[in-house]
């Protein structure tokens, strides 16, 4: 009679050889239902073997994922799998684990999370425990995750190191559909930047790459970005067939996400090309599309896509209006803001979770808590990152500067004047961001500012009508006096008057939130008041509204990042000033600015 432990052996040897098989159907998309998946997990729970319940979890999400096409169902999976394999020693599970959740986390545009899952994944990708050539697919999988991610967000500088180290890692295994994929992106990375002839040309090469290849995601991929550098160059005739064989090949497939970005590029064709029936018939499926997966097509996404759409269709007034929706003016800050979050809060959460796990370290070897100390250095490296950040901020700008030079050329003469000027301010702002950009990166190098004298009469000029659209919301007024020439930079002057003022507005709870703005004159200095009717500040914690990543508790319930203010007393003690905050009784803050008295 066989002893219970070669039973319970036997058990799990079973166990593992079906997993292994299950992973292979569902590679082959020969999955039809979740349920042996789930019998799977149930005995892999009554075996109390953490690493195969892993695995099912795994099974799970991915199923969910590339089958059902679930997102939502799939994300639960993956959170309970990251759950079951925190304890597991493999590190090889544990990184496919992390990557899936970062997986899920992309197509539902939650960048900051799956940026801290990728960012885990590279840290274990770090170990020696994953140099061997079992590691080189997960090497590849995770440099190109987070290259995709860098590119969705616009950031393509930072992207494309990491895309060029997937493609190393997938010719070292000599993986050609890896390959073929990296060398797509990089392809994409080249349109992206505004290089169209150089990326056709890639475009073309990879075309007799793929030549004896089944179709699959990536010869659709291929075929859309051909049709769509012809549209952008003109040749409508040119693209129409790569643009409707995209569609075929994604219809096939039966991605109905993946489907929907070419019926975007083959409605505003059709449209361009006076097929207007045949158009709105694929708009009405990428509508459907959009309406039943709202979380991968936020109003920003879906603005961007329909102003174009319409334009092209020739109905301007939509167009403008999806245009006039998009966050255009907020642009600079938001994006800065939103990655700034992500990675503090990452570092902030490694720094909590390698204390709480300081037994699972201790299990590693010397090279790898000898690694972990590094990773608390990788504070220091946030300047540098918020460098690469600001200039990449330039790329996708420069797109939206172009389409807006385009929309003006194709529709001027049928504006209005109101909407001539409006489209001007648009394109205006647009130059006015990218000189704001430039700066901000010329400080984050270091580069030495040059101040001269700034008229703060129009610094505030152009602050409102920068924060015309939060104004009008609020239903806010600002008032300014009449205010001096100083000697400093306007950029960050404008960054100073657009933060107070915001701040004031945000923190309000009044129903017309006011600012005032005015300047008084004293021995060698002058003294700017900014003052509002907000919730104000108490006494005790005005000192510390200035530090970095200091928030203070206020009645409005607004939500902040804590980096304004300190950016703002950075600013001002460098033009040799200095900023303090007073109540403005009975409700509301005064910002006391004194700046050294300019003589011309």
């Amino acid at each position: 009679m066989e002893s219970d432990s070669a039973l319970y052996d036997q058990a799990l040897n079973k166990l593992e050889q079906e997993i292994v098989e299950h992973v292979g159907l569902l590679e082959k998309k020969q999955l039809n239902s979740d349920s042996p998946l789930s019998q799977l997990l149930q005995r892999a729970i009554d075996l109390d073997d953490e690493e195969l319940a892993t695995r099912c979890y795994l099974l799970l999400s991915q199923y969910q994922y590339q089958i059902v096409q679930d997102h939502l169902k799939a994300l639960e999976y993956a959170k309970l799998a990251l759950t079951q394999s925190e304890d597991i020693p493999s590190l090889f599970w544990r990184i496919k684990v992390l990557l899936n959740a970062a997986n899920c986390f992309h197509v539902i545009r939650n960048y900051p999370q799956e940026h801290q899952y990728l960012q885990q994944c590279l840290q274990l990708l770090e170990t020696d425990a994953c140099k061997g050539a079992e590691y080189y697919a997960l090497h590849d999988q995770v440099n190109y995750s987070v290259g995709v991610m860098y590119t969705q967000m616009g950031l393509h500088g930072i992207s494309q190191p990491f895309i060029e180290k997937a493609l190393s890692y997938a010719r070292l295994m000599n993986h050609r559909a890896n390959q073929r994929r990296t060398k797509l992106t990089l392809a994409n990375l080249m349109l992206y930047r505004g290089k169209l002839d150089e990326a056709l040309a890639q475009y073309y090469e990879l075309v007799e790459e793929f030549k004896d290849v089944e179709e699959n995601e990536q010869t659709a991929i291929l075929n859309n970005y051909i049709g769509f550098v012809h549209i952008e160059k003109g040749k409508y005739d040119i693209a129409e067939p790569y643009i409707r064989n995209a569609v075929r090949i994604r219809e096939v497939l039966g991605n109905e996400l993946r489907c929907s970005y070419s019926y975007s590029t083959l409605c505003r064709l059709l449209y361009l090309m006076g097929k207007n029936e045949e158009a709105d018939l694929y708009l009405d499926k990428l509508n459907k599309v959009i309406e039943k997966y709202p979380y991968s097509f936020d109003k920003q996404v879906r603005n961007d896509i329909y102003y174009t759409i319409f334009a092209a269709k020739g109905d301007y007034k939509k167009a403008y209006d999806h245009f006039r929706e998009l966050d255009i003016a907020f642009l600079d800050q938001e994006v800065l803001e939103h990655t700034f979050e992500s990675v503090f809060k990452i570092e902030h959460e490694k720094q909590l979770r390698t204390r709480e796990e300081a037994d699972y370290i201790k299990r590693m070897n010397d090279e790898m808590r000898q690694h972990a100390k590094q990773m608390e250095l990788l504070n220091k490296d946030l300047k540098n990152y918020a460098r690469t950040a600001s200039h990449d901020l330039r790329e996708p700008l420069r797109m939206v500067s172009a389409y807006m030079t385009i929309l003006s050329t194709k529709i001027r003469d049928r504006l209005t004047d109101d909407e001539k000027k409006l489209l001007e301010f648009a394109v205006d702002g647009s130059k006015r961001m990218d000189e704001m950009i430039t700066r901000i990166l010329n400080a984050a190098k270091g580069e030495k500012i040059t101040y001269r004298p700034v008229d703060l009469q129009k610094v505030l000029a152009q602050v409102k009508d920068n924060l015309t659209k939060l104004m009008a919301e609020k239903k806010a007024e600002v008032h300014v006096g009449s205010l001096p020439v100083i000697l400093g930079d306007d950029i960050q002057m404008m960054q100073v008057f657009q933060n107070l003022i915001t701040n004031a507005l945000k923190y309000n709870t009044s129903d017309t939130p006011i600012v005032h703005i005015s300047a008084e004159g004293g021995v060698g200095y002058v003294l700017i008041n900014v003052a509002d009717n907000g919730v104000g500040i108490p006494e005790h914690q005005r000192e510390k509204v200035f530090e970095m990543f200091s928030r203070v508790e206020n009645e409005s319930g607004a939500d902040g990042t804590g980096i304004g203010l300190s950016t703002v007393k950075n600013i001002i003690e460098k033009m040799k000033g200095k900023i303090w905050i007073e109540s403005n009784a009975p409700t509301g803050s005064i910002f006391k600015i004194q700046f050294p008295t300019f003589t011309s």
